[in-house]
């Protein structure tokens, strides 16, 4: 016996065949799909045609002469191998059986979520696709992975996913932070369009923060304060036809404001729980300002307006797209 025969006996004795668990073992099934790590998943034809494009392509390819065939099989059935491993095989697998025959996974994280696409296309399972889709780029999923998921889109040619991705990017305070292996498969064209995307969108919010026509109600009190005006600082209202000597602690808010949109350019980082309790502290502590009526009412009405503006001029700011 050559030592190339005892060889290969050897690597065939050393490769131990796995069986699924219920209900992928099922006696009745026509076919084995074997995963990477070689556990066999016994399933139907009919199944996974109704599904996938590519099976179902598969399956009409017409079969060679009885007897006449290199195709592995496996207890009578013939045996797929497919370079995915076990777990990514199982989740997949119960998303194509019916709901009567195993549960639907739960996936909560993107890590979760993103082997799921890249099979669903692989194996043309458009349902799964969408559904992975449709996830992934809603918040909260894409507000925590919003650059890799950026490079995903782009990669795919994903016009409308690369928008509300380079939107999310937007959360991230830090720019250096950002980094994601998958931006090695991008261009520096492409990184630098998103680079001005950010340093657009960053200059549409700081000027909802330095310019308020965009305030919708009459001239509110602590623009007239007496007590606590602010006599260094003069805002004009265009829409009030006049000049305007604002409260201290109502300046202090939207300077700070302003400098957390250079970081954070969304409209929540206004409502930063920090910036809007300082403020009505501030205004607390002046006579005149805590005798106000409802003083948390209005103030939180106006936050929730300037954070409002903030998300209208930000999404007014369009992300340049070359795929």
């Amino acid at each position: 016996m050559s030592d190339a025969t005892v060889s290969a006996e050897n690597e065939c004795q050393a490769t131990i065949i796995t069986d699924a668990k219920t209900p992928f073992d099922n006696p009745d099934a026509e076919l084995i799909i074997r995963s990477s790590d070689n556990v066999d998943f016994r399933v139907f034809k009919s199944f996974l045609s109704v599904v996938s494009s590519v099976f179902k392509d598969m399956f009409a390819l017409p079969q060679g002469p009885a007897g006449i065939t290199d195709q592995e099989m496996r207890d009578g059935l013939p045996v797929i191998q497919i370079t995915e491993e076990s777990r990514i095989v199982e989740t997949l697998l119960r998303f194509c059986f019916p709901n009567i025959l195993t549960s639907i996974p739960v996936l909560k994280t993107m890590d979760e979520m993103l082997p799921m696409l890249e099979v669903s296309i692989k194996y043309g399972i458009g349902i799964l696709e969408n559904r992975m889709r449709e996830t992934l780029f809603s918040p909260p999923v894409v507000k925590e992975g919003a650059m890799k998921l950026f490079v995903i889109a782009y990669q795919h040619g994903w016009e409308k996913e690369m928008r509300v991705a380079a939107r999310y990017t937007l959360y991230q305070p830090v720019w250096e932070r950002l980094y994601v292996v998958e931006l090695e498969s991008i261009t520096g064209g492409d990184l630098h369009r998103l680079q001005q995307y950010r340093l657009s969108c960053r200059t549409a919010a700081i000027q909802v923060a330095t310019t308020f026509d965009w305030m919708p109600f009459s001239v509110p009190w602590w623009l007239e304060c007496l007590s606590c005006g602010d006599t260094t600082k003069q805002i004009i209202f265009s829409r009030y036809h006049g000049e305007y000597k604002p409260s201290g602690w109502w300046v202090r808010y939207v300077e700070a404001a302003a400098e957390e949109l250079a970081k954070r350019p969304f409209g929540d980082t206004v409502l930063k729980p920090e910036l809007v309790k300082g403020a009505l502290q501030q205004a607390n502590s002046c006579q005149s300002c805590s005798q106000r009526k409802e003083i948390d009412v209005r103030f939180k009405e106006f936050c929730r307006m300037f954070a409002a503006e903030i998300e209208r001029v930000v999404s007014k700011v369009a992300l340049e797209v070359k795929l």
